[in-house]
């Protein structure tokens, strides 16, 4: 790899669960974990993608139901 490319979505969401729950099924994601917030990622082997619950404790400048960050995968990290 030569350049970094995206390997992760997250997103936040008022309900995670069925969310993650489409994905698996029409997109036969399969489902890493859940956490006791609420919290669901999921994975095609390559991607990963998490759902988190949207909630006051993530202290979160911008609260808004959607895309949140993405994440790299880089070569070296200098």
């Amino acid at each position: 790899m030569k350049n970094g490319c995206i390997r992760y979505l997250a997103f936040l969401s008022d309900d995670p669960g069925a969310l993650a729950d489409f994905y698996t099924r029409h997109f036969a994601l399969d489902e890493l974990g859940r956490s006791n917030q609420g919290d669901v990622s999921l994975s095609d082997g390559f991607y990963n993608l998490t759902f988190f619950k949207r909630r006051g404790e993530l202290m979160e400048l911008h609260n808004d139901t959607g895309l949140h960050h993405v994440g790299l995968q880089v070569p070296n990290m200098d």
